[in-house]
């Protein structure tokens, strides 16, 4: 009926009104999340651009870092120039300074002259072996073959180096003197330990002395394993206990070669090892010595570029005497040894660089003998040594070095022509 048809479509109107009502609810909470969205996004878009402000931050950080770094290494690269440039100049002065000893001339025809100083001229037996030292020095000129006489070093004063030191003399054992120019010898330093046939080295840095002996007591000789500058504070250790040894100072190197370790009742037993020292005391090792050498000698010349090493004469681990003479050239892997380079086997030669030329004096041929007075020259040709002179008083395990022949003159006296005493 019309009745029950329009009930039915009020109750159908009424379904549709709750379910707009349920629809507009749902818009409405919709309406409220996208307004909340849109704020998120309004806070995630403003995180966005400080994140993108603070990453442009870190990316001019790195840049200037980068920088930085390049910079770094532009001068790290320029100092390791600049050092590498420093070197080769360094060998170029050192270069000069050596062609400026062999070209400066005095008077006399000759930049320096031979230096003889101490040692002994006799042994005693059977006793200790050592002889009443002899005191007196010796000038002898290569170009003359004449001699003078400076005045002694003082009494007791024995088994001493002798180097030349910015033009002056100076000697050293326990202590060290120098060779004034009022013509005295004056004390100037002692040394922190007993020095007996000690090594010594005129460096950039000063006079350094090596090894020697403490003492000689019967059963407790020691050897002394340290370095030490004079009238400096500088010291270091050795590798080794040794003393009768010889060096050369050579390409900032203090080349301490051969020696004897002191042993409480077999003497002295030769080494052969051969190590270079810088003056902070770091050390590395050169190829070895054919012969193990004691109370030998050794000097350096110039040949080109290369350094060559000379080392002669001595006593080897059985005690015996040598006549052969050991050459190497400074960088090479190994010594050349060449025989029969004097006509009597000795030992207790010193040798001596005048300009580029080496020099040998005194010496003994047996272990308990006289001693000579002979000069010889180092022949770079046959790698032998000529005779070519004699000095006033023979001897042996003395000093040797070179001076001015100018700067002493007035304190030299004249002595007549040595006499060959073999």
């Amino acid at each position: 009926s019309t009745f029950d048809i329009k009930c039915g479509v009020e109750e159908m109107r009424d379904e549709v009104l709750e379910k707009v009502d349920t629809v507009t609810q749902n818009m409405e909470t919709v309406t409220e999340n996208m307004e909340t969205v849109t704020k998120t996004m309004e806070k995630v878009t403003q995180n966005m651009e400080t994140v993108g402000e603070q990453m442009r931050s870190i990316q001019q950080s790195m840049e200037t870092l980068d920088k930085k770094v390049s910079s770094i290494q532009q001068n790290k690269d320029t100092e390791i120039k600049c050092q590498q440039h420093m070197v080769k100049l360094e060998e170029k002065i050192d270069g000069l300074k050596d062609l400026l000893e062999r070209v400066v001339t005095n008077t006399d025809g000759s930049p320096s002259g031979l230096v003889i100083a101490g040692g002994y001229s006799d042994f005693k037996q059977p006793a200790s072996g050592y002889s009443d030292p002899i005191h007196s020095v010796y000038v002898w000129n290569p170009d003359t073959g004449n001699s003078c006489q400076l005045p002694s070093v003082p009494k007791g004063f024995t088994s001493f180096s002798l180097d030349n030191v910015d033009g002056e003399l100076v000697a050293c054992n326990k202590k060290c003197i120098k060779f004034s120019e009022n013509g005295r010898w004056e004390e100037i330093y002692t040394a922190q330990e007993n020095r007996v046939y000690h090594s010594s080295f005129v460096t950039s840095e000063g006079l350094f002395l090596l090894g020697g002996c403490c003492r000689r007591a019967a059963g407790s000789s020691r050897a002394t394993k340290t370095g030490e500058l004079v009238l400096g504070d500088k010291t270091f250790s050795l590798k080794d206990e040794t003393e009768s040894a010889c060096g050369v100072y050579v390409k900032k190197k203090m080349v301490l070669i051969g020696g004897g370790v002191v042993g409480s009742s077999t003497g002295v037993w030769a080494k052969s090892s051969v190590d270079a020292y810088t003056v902070s005391g770091q050390v590395t090792s050169l190829p070895s010595l054919n012969t193990p050498r004691v109370y030998h000698t050794c000097g350096w010349y110039q040949e080109g570029n290369d350094v060559i090493i000379v080392v002669a004469g001595g006593r080897n681990s059985r005690q015996d005497a040598q006549s052969s003479t050991e050459v190497f050239t400074l960088g090479g892997t190994q010594w050349t040894q060449v025989e029969n380079t004097f006509p009597v086997a000795d030992y207790g030669k010193r040798m001596a660089k005048i300009g580029n030329d080496l020099y040998l004096s005194g010496g003994s041929g047996v272990k308990y003998g006289t001693f000579n007075n002979i000069i010889r020259k180092f022949n770079k040709n046959t790698k032998k040594w000529d005779t070519i002179g004699n000095f006033p008083e023979e001897r042996g395990s003395h000093a040797a070095s070179h001076v001015e022949l100018k700067k002493i003159r007035q304190h030299c006296s004249s002595v007549p022509l040595a006499v060959p005493v073999s």
